[in-house]
């Protein structure tokens, strides 16, 4: 595309933002916003990101997500190698575990929800989500585009069957 500038022309620049995976329909976040998916080999390709360094996530349910910052400038290609782990390679070892059920409390709405830095999903209008989590040290992360990241990191013990979580704007209430 040629562009008219003045006296000169211009060729307008594309960034070209590739995400490589090693999971196949893995979710990719950019600032906030899901921009698509990987293919069923794991690639993903988008030529709509402005130039700026903007925070990427890539995640899966049942996937540790990938989090990162990337620097895109104007006529280079960004690409981000986003290896998710699974969250829990043996199943048999939480069978017999008794889970937690967390009511996590953001007071906002659409906020992104991840916990151990897999994404959990999003707050409801009333800023509020319910989880089912098994026991032991896990840390909450709150995102919103508006509001920024909250985190905090918290134990859930066995004796517990309900736990709530408060991250309001103003700090954190357990």
């Amino acid at each position: 595309m040629l562009l008219s500038c003045a006296s000169r022309d211009v060729v307008a620049q594309v960034t070209r933002f590739k995400v490589d995976s090693n999971v196949p329909n893995a979710e990719v976040w950019v600032n906030g916003i899901k921009v698509g998916e990987t293919d069923a080999d794991g690639r993903f390709e988008d030529t709509s990101i402005t130039e700026g360094t903007w925070e990427i996530v890539v995640s899966k349910e049942g996937y540790k997500s990938v989090l990162g910052a990337e620097r895109f400038t104007n006529g280079l290609d960004t690409r981000f190698v986003a290896e998710l782990e699974p969250l829990i390679s043996n199943l048999e070892a939480l069978q017999n575990v008794q889970p937690v059920r967390v009511l996590l409390q953001s007071g906002m709405s659409s906020a992104q929800v991840f916990v151990d830095d897999m994404y959990m999903g999003y707050t409801d209008l009333n800023g509020q989500l319910v989880l089912t989590l098994p026991p032991g040290r896990r840390t909450f992360m709150v995102y919103d585009s508006v509001a920024g990241m909250r985190k905090i990191s918290i134990t859930l013990k066995r004796s517990l069957l309900t736990k709530k979580v408060r991250m309001a704007a103003g700090g954190v209430r357990i």
